[in-house]
């Protein structure tokens, strides 16, 4: 998903430039990750995007349990805390106040033409994390 935005260009996101730098950048990303889950630790919690939209309370309670904090149904509404906001800096900003949706899931497989030369990389990613080709 960071290969579609629109970042401004700047050192920290020149791997965006083309496909096969955006896919060893989330390679050395997710190395690191998981390697870091392998030697430190860390004590984590991974929510899939498929289960906050599938049931959001749940996905949101796990993550509220995990940290030890209280429950509010206020925080169900996302998109009233991020209007809330002063303002959002980020290149996704205008998606933050979007009803969560299911369309991005498997969007990939629209692009998988375009990602033939990349997918060496990225499927052994998405295998891993319990995604089918």
């Amino acid at each position: 998903s960071c290969f579609m935005q629109d970042f401004a260009l700047n050192p920290s996101m020149a791997c965006f430039l083309d496909i096969e730098t955006a896919a060893a950048y989330y390679d050395a990303a997710m190395t690191l990750w998981t390697r870091s889950n392998e030697l430190l630790p860390l004590n984590v919690h991974v929510v899939a995007y498929e289960d906050l939209v599938a049931d959001p309370e749940a996905a949101l309670r796990s993550v509220v349990d995990f940290l030890g904090l209280d429950w509010s149904a206020l925080m169900l509404d996302h998109r009233a805390t991020a209007k809330g906001r002063s303002g959002i800096a980020t290149p996704s900003y205008n998606q933050v106040i979007q009803p969560l949706t299911r369309a991005p899931i498997g969007r990939w497989k629209r692009y998988e033409k375009q990602l033939e030369r990349v997918l060496p990389v990225l499927l052994p990613w998405a295998e891993q994390l319990g995604y089918r080709g």
